[in-house]
């Protein structure tokens, strides 16, 4: 009989305690926080962006932690520092950015990063969020235009390597890019090959202005430094203080995990050289996301 008392008492027990752990469980993963993709119009090559981050995650041991969702424009309205850990606006085209996320959406942007969140822009999504672009000036793709958002307050401008086409691949090249201190101190290299495909490169309005004082370069490109002595010269990754939070710009894309390419849209030659450097770019990655998480 008292067997029978004790089993049943637990049993009432488990009942009433069910519901709470249950709670607590769905309560946890309501909470987690979030790595946000912009998808919306103009971004591209969005597989690879999200296998990108989800590799880089558990190559960080982060993938229980945080979780990857993909976002449009009107979801930026309900950004905030609580629960979104960092926004990564893709390559593409920022054009079409310019136009969805106008007014309220780059504010909003603004807002959260000022108030602490991050930011990582990757080719278009770095254009993007630059004071100025000068996009192919002087030619039949020329876009100039100052930006709202100045997380970057020069000059973004590209393209650094020739023969770049919307929606395709014949200017996509393997950059030569030389890594700063901070990046070259932690992966033991100074230099690796990244794609490349119509980014840019970051040049100040003034080199004495306060607001670069804000910017770290963290990459360059070798083909773009200048014999001279200008930390500035082919900055190819920055980061900038914005507030009391962090963006991370890159005109190159290490990002993109090599083995996820579709091999009928770049050259062997392409695919073999960023196969090269492969461990060296995933190394990277995880550095830069650690820098903003």
């Amino acid at each position: 009989m008292l067997w029978h008392r004790a089993a049943a008492s637990l049993s009432l027990a488990y009942q009433n305690l069910a519901p709470f752990l249950i709670q607590k469980a769905f309560g946890k993963l309501k909470t987690m926080a979030s790595i946000w993709i912009y998808t919306d119009d103009g971004a591209a090559n969005i597989d690879l962006v999200v296998n990108g981050v989800k590799e880089t995650l558990q190559t960080l041991a982060l993938q229980d932690t945080y979780a990857v969702e993909l976002i449009k424009a009107d979801d930026i309205a309900n950004i905030s520092t609580s629960s979104v850990k960092l926004l990564i606006v893709p390559g593409g085209r920022a054009t079409p950015y310019v136009k969805k996320l106008a007014g309220n959406g780059c504010h909003n942007i603004d807002q959260y990063i000022q108030q602490g969140g991050r930011y990582l822009g990757f080719g278009a999504g770095a254009y993007f969020a630059s004071r100025s672009v000068e996009f192919e000036k002087g030619s039949a793709l020329e876009i100039c235009r100052n930006n709202q958002l100045e997380f970057f307050p020069g000059i973004a401008r590209g393209t650094v390597y020739p023969g770049f086409e919307y929606n395709a691949n014949g200017g996509a090249t393997a950059a030569n890019v030389l890594l700063e201190d901070l990046l070259a101190n932690q992966l033991t290299v100074n230099c690796c090959r990244l794609y490349y495909n119509g980014g840019c490169e970051f040049v100040p309005a003034s080199q004495s202005s306060v607001a670069m004082h804000e910017i770290q370069v963290l990459a360059r490109y070798k083909d773009k430094v200048s014999s001279d002595d200008n930390s500035w010269s082919g900055a190819a990754i920055i980061k900038c203080s914005v507030g009391n939070g962090l963006a991370v710009l890159s005109g190159v894309h290490p990002e993109f995990p090599v083995n996820q390419f579709d091999k009928s849209k770049y050259s062997s030659e392409l695919l073999s050289v960023l196969q090269e450097y492969e461990n060296t770019r995933k190394s990277l990655m995880s550095v830069l996301i650690n820098i903003l998480l």
